[in-house]
């Protein structure tokens, strides 16, 4: 199945980073979402696929569980957490976190995308989500 290529960036104040470190056993992953002015998150995921590209959603970091995203303005650590083999999604289904590792390995493979809600001129009544307002590979 072809992937298309992400949206074009819109303009925002937005900054984040995302911290990954590996278990000393290997079987799990923890992570730490940080970002700076980011306008109404609603999620966070990591995808798998080539650099400017739309890959497919392998762990859904947050929200996790009966959290929701957030309202206004949002600056400080978004989620930390971890993740196993149990929590792969999509293509990464039923794999190893060994497998996930060598998939992601090369950087341009895996990226971080963390979309918002944004309410439209246009339909007041209803919200839009902002594709990726903070992307990016991991290195």
């Amino acid at each position: 199945m072809a992937r298309s290529a992400w949206p074009e960036p819109i303009k925002t104040p937005a900054t984040g980073i995302v911290e990954l470190r590996l278990s000393a056993d290997g079987k799990k992953i923890g992570f730490k979402i940080t970002v700076d002015k980011l306008l109404n998150p609603s999620q966070a995921d990591l995808h798998l696929g080539p650099a400017s590209q739309n890959g497919q959603v392998v762990v859904k970091l947050w929200p996790q569980g009966s959290a929701a995203g957030k309202r206004g303005e949002f600056t400080g650590v978004l989620v930390e957490g971890s993740f196993d083999a149990g929590d792969f999604v999509g293509p990464m289904t039923g794999s190893t976190m060994a497998e996930f590792i060598e998939e992601s390995a090369p950087a341009t493979r895996t990226s971080t995308c963390t979309p918002t809600t944004a309410s439209t001129p246009r339909i007041r009544a209803r919200a839009t989500t902002v594709l990726g307002e903070i992307r990016g590979q991991l290195q």
